[in-house]
């Protein structure tokens, strides 16, 4: 009788934690505005290291392939993601970024005793960093421009060692110029259809 119990209880208490991670998008809609990322000024030194790093990471777009000048053009803002140094490097114009320009590859990467370790490659533009903390650093969630009156946003986790799309949807807006934006529910990109990765 105890073991069905313990049982139960843990059932329980799995379903509890499943739904406390269950995403309030249209919170995260509401939340959403220009973002004021600061450039980061980084020595000669530390932006070839930058670069290196993101190369041997082997995750920019496929379109880059034999072209060796597309990091040169990466721009980087330093990012509040939690305690220590952590940089937002997003491709510049060319291979790494969309033909309109709204969607490119990034990196997050975290500075280890002025080393930087890529711990995270994301797809479309830097849209906000969440209170929710995992691992012990803030959630991000990305966008991706589809049309004038719809984008994707994506909500990546930190894992402990590296972030992970959790989870995605799509977000229309109404096309008679309200602003009201609103996010639809069992649609955008799952963690199944992107590994650490969606191009």
């Amino acid at each position: 009788m105890k073991m069905l119990q313990v049982l139960a209880l843990l059932t329980a208490l799995g379903g509890t934690s499943m739904r406390a991670q269950s995403v309030d998008w249209q919170r995260i809609v509401a939340m959403r505005g220009p973002q004021q990322l600061a450039a980061e000024p980084l020595s000669a030194a530390q932006r070839k290291a930058l670069e290196e790093a993101i190369v041997a990471s082997n995750t920019v777009w496929d379109d880059c392939e034999g072209d060796n000048d597309w990091p040169h053009a990466i721009v980087v803002h330093r990012v509040n993601l939690g305690t220590g140094h952590y940089t937002l490097a997003e491709a510049g114009p060319g291979c790494a970024r969309g033909g309109q320009g709204s969607n490119g590859a990034m990196w997050l990467l975290r500075w280890d005793a002025g080393k930087p370790v890529v711990i995270g490659d994301l797809d479309g533009w830097f849209d906000v960093i969440l209170p929710q903390v995992s691992g012990g650093l803030h959630d991000v969630a990305v966008g991706w421009h589809n049309s004038a009156s719809e984008y994707g946003l994506s909500l990546y986790r930190f894992n402990g060692t590296r972030y992970r799309l959790v989870d995605g949807t799509t977000v229309r807006c109404d096309d008679a110029g309200s602003g009201q934006c609103t996010a639809v529910a069992g649609t955008g990109p799952k963690p199944q259809d992107r590994g650490s990765a969606q191009h």
